[in-house]
């Protein structure tokens, strides 16, 4: 019976959409801006290393997914870590910023936004985190000019485009323009684009999410994490044009960090340039970015302080699922701990 009143009442508050669940809360300040692109850093008095954690995600994701909520979060696990967290936020493109490339992204943004952090750190090397596409733009960045970046965790970054997902294939072997997909009155990929993939990607997700929900509709942690979880894979944000082209053209296509061919603003990017100590980070059950896409970088940098974390679990399962809090985010930290130093009090 109480089971039975504690699902008739969650079912009420998502079909209503009342209390909605409290996303990204943990205390931040802003701390650097350009554009629409902002620079926090997350509030703590628990420091104990002197290298910052810079967080960043792809273009398309919301940067969210570090903070999803209380209690799962991988920015509180940070902190209480000891460790000193900013997030990189791209923010919503529209018209204002269709003409923005990668070089834009890396160049004006990226570069910028690190050297302000390093800079508020009385210029302390920085530890990057880069998710996903996130990832990518880290390496573009690193095998292409200098930067005040002490170490590099590459979360399930896409690398080789060989191995990309079915639905992808189409652009990738190019039967689909990627002009057929942007809106040229905002100047961008929408992101209802985004979203039709993910569900050409996993048509019965959603039907096996409700399905789930259902038989734990009655425990009410459950319900809003899914709740919490299922705002942020729906969440998406358009793509400049401008970015998007030069993805497809420029870097899928040629797989130009595979074959030595990817340049940014005209230097040339070497992945074997980059020496500084890498934990790979991949998620064995992931379909959005095979673990052979993310493998291959192995292969190309020049790190010769290299670990892997290999965790059984999805894309964003890594982050913010029960493999995530056990094995991924343990190691992440771990791995920091030891590339990192204890900061001195006067």
């Amino acid at each position: 019976m109480d089971r039975t009143r504690a699902r008739a009442l969650n079912a009420l508050k998502i079909v209503a959409g009342v209390n909605p669940t409290r996303i990204g809360t943990t205390p931040k300040e802003l701390v650097w801006s350009r554009g629409k692109v902002r620079v926090w850093r997350y509030q703590s008095e628990k420091l104990r290393f002197r290298e910052p954690v810079v967080l960043f995600i792809g273009l398309m994701s919301r940067p969210y997914i570090f903070d999803l909520r209380p209690g799962n979060s991988f920015v509180e696990r940070l902190l209480d870590a000891g460790f000193d967290v900013y997030l990189i936020d791209w923010g919503i493109p529209d018209a204002a910023e269709g003409n923005h490339t990668l070089d834009t992204y890396v160049d004006d943004y990226l570069a910028p936004a690190l050297e302000a952090i390093h800079q508020s750190s009385d210029g302390t090397e920085l530890s990057i985190l880069g998710y996903c596409m996130g990832a990518t733009l880290a390496l573009l960045l690193l095998g292409s000019r200098h930067a005040a970046v002490a170490n590099l965790i590459s979360v399930t970054a896409p690398v080789d485009f060989t191995h990309v997902p079915e639905p992808l294939r189409s652009i990738a072997e190019g039967s689909l323009a990627p002009d057929d997909l942007i809106d040229e009155p905002t100047g961008t990929v929408p992101a209802d684009v985004f979203k039709a993939f993910f569900r050409l990607r996993r048509p019965t997700a959603r039907i096996v999410q409700y399905v789930d929900l259902w038989d734990n509709l009655w425990r009410h942690d459950y319900v809003e994490g899914h709740r919490a979880m299922s705002q942020w894979a729906w969440d998406h944000i358009p793509v400049a044009a401008a970015a998007f082209r030069q993805m497809i053209d420029d870097y899928m296509r040629p797989n130009a960090l595979v074959n030595g061919t990817a340049r940014i603003s005209g230097r040339p990017v070497r992945l074997d340039q980059i020496t500084i100590p890498l934990l790979h980070v991949v998620a064995e059950l992931d379909d959005f970015v095979p673990p052979a896409c993310s493998d291959t970088l192995l292969d190309l940098i020049g790190s010769a302080d290299i670990e892997q974390a290999r965790v059984p679990a999805g894309h964003a399962g890594l982050l913010v699922g029960r493999q995530g809090a056990k094995v991924s985010i343990p190691a992440i930290i771990d791995w920091l701990k030891r590339h990192s130093a204890h900061k001195e009090f006067s």
